[in-house]
């Protein structure tokens, strides 16, 4: 938002270690479209609704048939991981998938149909690819290794070149972190050490966090989105789990073998950085679906056309017709399962965590509070808001207050944090424009206990929880006895 109102112009993002490419994409959504949420939302949206697209393609350059092809495209569409995770967040990470995916076509179609200078948009693609997430790397790692191998002599020369560019799209990141003495690193050490929960990486750390991966990495392909049993007790894993272990299998020795290079790169790499791979960071596995589908809709294609002859040929004996015709059937039930499977699991999530009512709760705190805002007001919030949700006694407290910040934020509404101590808030008032500001807070019977010439209640807010939520107007300049 402050990009888009050309407040600020940062080299990265929050993260230092993370670019700040994707922030400007969204500033320019929101000066295109309007600040709104379902902006940043959609632009995750459109970004994921494309890799869909390049996957087609990648599995088009691969040498699958369209309808091959097709499914790829079709598994991904259909993945609530990919919905989830990769389709609704307006988080940079989000959006990786999209730029190694196209990566990965640009070096496959390089080779494949000896277009070297294909590898100039791989390299540019990649450096963006680096600014969203610093895991991409390993697929990048893969595809360079692939080009390297299937290049010929004369065409290795375009490598440098790309490199170069994928160097200047990074490049950001790389003067940001010189100019602050390597903040990102030091970044990315303490997001690091924060998800190891500081254990030291040794063998054992390693082993498990690489366990904790190919279980993340199993519910991620399953789309088992509401937690369930282990992989041996669960069915659904269980397939998911070997189908996309044979693909992988299956396009090793067929000639695909950058989609295996990829995801072991990125499985090798990953658990020296976080054991954590449950929904959410599950987003750090997300640029290995696109991968893994596409040799799933190969090892289909493979088969079918294996089966198919064999289950329609009048020449074979009976057993040949009933093995191609069983085979025929299995492989039908298999691509009917993976499509069906993920959509089941997605529809189980939003019955269980009906989120669309916690954001309406939000929204509405946010128009309430427009809605009583005089021109010139800033508005306060208190910094420990909070908000249970699920909305029962079992439920946890959300941040309430920065979600409030960042819709008040969206309707250019003025306001800051602030601590309702008396001290505290005495300070921040006297130096707020206009005569009077907007207190959002929990009932504060320290404000309450001010004169009715300082303070008027101007809301009492009851949420879904029993939660009370009190918007205060309150005077600029208390009185000094108070």
């Amino acid at each position: 938002m402050l990009i888009a109102r050309s407040a600020t112009h940062p080299l990265t993002n929050i993260a230092p270690y993370i670019g700040a490419w994707h922030s400007y994409v969204m500033a320019a959504a929101f000066r295109l479209l309007g600040f709104d949420l379902a902006v940043a939302r959609g632009l995750t949206l459109s970004f994921a609704v494309l890799t869909t697209v390049l996957v087609y393609w990648l599995a088009r350059e691969l040498g699958l048939t369209p309808a091959g092809a097709a499914a790829a495209a079709g598994l991904l569409a259909a993945s609530g991981s990919h919905t989830v995770v990769a389709s609704h967040l307006g988080w940079s990470n989000c959006t990786t998938p999209f730029y190694t995916t196209l990566v990965l076509l640009l070096c496959v179609r390089a080779v494949r149909r000896r277009q070297p200078v294909l590898l100039l948009g791989a390299g540019l693609v990649g450096g963006l690819a680096l600014q969203t997430h610093p895991t991409a790397l390993p697929l990048l790692v893969a595809a360079a290794i692939y080009v390297g191998w299937r290049q010929r002599a004369q065409r290795l020369r375009w490598l440098a070149p790309a490199f170069v560019l994928l160097v200047v799209a990074y490049s950001p990141v790389l003067l940001a972190n010189a100019l602050g003495a390597g903040a990102g690193l030091s970044a990315g050490e303490a997001k690091v050490g924060a998800y190891q929960k500081q254990r030291p990486l040794s063998a054992t750390t390693y082993a498990e966090d690489l366990t904790a991966l190919a279980q993340g990495l199993d519910q991620v392909l399953a789309g088992r989105l509401v937690p369930g049993d282990a992989p041996l007790r669960d069915p659904a894993l269980l397939l998911a789990g070997v189908f996309g272990l044979g693909a992988l299998l299956w396009a090793t020795p067929s000639g695909r073998w950058l989609l295996p290079l990829g995801v072991l790169l990125t499985v090798l790499s990953l658990p020296a950085l976080t054991p954590r791979y449950e929904l959410l960071n599950g987003r750090y596995l997300m640029p290995l679906l696109p991968v893994i589908l596409a040799a799933e809709a190969g090892l289909l294609e493979a088969l079918g056309r294996w089966a198919v002859p064999r289950a329609l040929s009048r020449g074979l004996s009976w057993p040949r017709r009933l093995v191609g015709g069983a085979t025929l059937l299995g492989l039908t039930v298999l691509l009917g399962w993976s499509l069906v499977s993920p959509l089941w699991q997605l529809n189980r999530l939003y019955a269980q965590e009906p989120q669309p009512a916690f954001n309406d709760v939000l929204r509405g705190l946010a128009e309430q509070v427009e809605a009583a805002r005089r021109p010139g007001e800033m508005v306060f919030l208190d910094r420990q808001v909070h908000v249970i949700y699920p909305f029962d006694r079992a439920g946890k407290p959300v941040r309430a207050a920065m979600i409030l910040r960042m819709l008040l934020d969206l309707r250019s509404q003025p306001n800051r944090y602030v601590s309702v101590a008396p001290e505290t808030l005495r300070r921040e008032l006297s130096v707020a424009p206009g005569h009077t500001s907007l207190l959002l807070t929990q009932p504060a019977p320290q404000v309450e206990a001010l004169s009715p010439t300082a303070v008027a209640k101007v809301r009492d807010i009851r949420l879904p929880s029993g939660q009370r939520i009190v918007l205060y107007r309150v005077s600029a300049h208390l009185p000094a006895d108070q």
